[in-house]
């Protein structure tokens, strides 16, 4: 910069020490930012530890600075103003079920154990004790496995038909936590038939929320494309 002729004025001493303090904790924004921004894997359910570990992160970190210590201070005010209450299903309930129903996180990322119950509570009144059951067609072709998939059916249904909503939702907690960087998806379709009705829920809560994302990064892409260096770019070939 030193050697532009209308270069901006060079920072001081002092200032390069705050840009130094509060870049660890603006990095760990950037990095939730980006784990929420994801296309291919649902995001929903990763809000709440998310900011949960966020604000553990934030609470750690020690500034040097006057500045440091007061943007601190507003990151967690906010912080706390904006989401705190997703835990508590408020404004929106899908944040907490989504939680709970991620096999990588259940109760775990909640921060106080009376809004995890009371997001048990709700599940246990939405899950049907009577799930559909499926005949087969006296007309369809012949499959030499029909009487073991009816008898499967038959004793599945029976087992579900006594079986409460709340022992559904105790085998799902008694299985050990998928690891973090598994899919959820794919615990899901591997338990689909242990836990019945629960995986119909875990389909519906397990999704990625719709954001501006994907068309800002697709304004972003036309950017790098259609530049000063590259200004000639035919209209159609910079649609494709």
């Amino acid at each position: 910069m030193l050697t532009l002729k209308d270069g901006p004025v060079m920072l001081n001493a002092q200032e390069w020490e705050v840009i130094e303090d509060v870049i660890p904790i603006l990095k760990s924004f950037e990095v939730m930012t980006t784990e929420l921004s994801g296309e291919n894997y649902p995001t929903l359910a990763m809000v709440i530890p998310l900011v949960r570990s966020l604000h553990i992160s934030l609470v750690s970190k020690q500034m040097r600075t006057y500045l440091g210590q007061l943007l601190k201070q507003k990151l967690l005010g906010n912080l706390n103003s904006r989401f705190k209450p997703i835990e508590e299903q408020n404004p929106k309930p899908e944040f907490s079920r989504a939680n709970l129903l991620d096999p990588r996180f259940k109760k775990l990322a909640f921060q106080h154990t009376i809004n995890a119950e009371n997001v048990e509570k709700k599940q246990n009144s939405n899950i049907s004790e009577t799930p559909e059951i499926q005949t087969i067609s006296n007309n369809e072709a012949v499959d030499l496995w029909s009487f073991l998939d009816d008898k499967l059916n038959t004793e599945r249904t029976q087992i579900t038909s006594v079986s409460t909503a709340d022992n559904i939702l105790k085998q799902y907690f008694s299985l050990p936590h998928s690891n973090r960087k598994s899919k959820p998806i794919d615990f899901w379709i591997k338990h689909k038939i242990l836990l019945g009705e629960l995986f119909n829920l875990a389909l519906k809560y397990l999704v990625i929320p719709a954001t501006s994302v994907p068309s800002e990064r697709i304004f972003s892409k036309a950017g790098e494309i259609m530049s000063a260096k590259r200004n000639r770019t035919h209209p159609k070939n910079l649609d494709m």
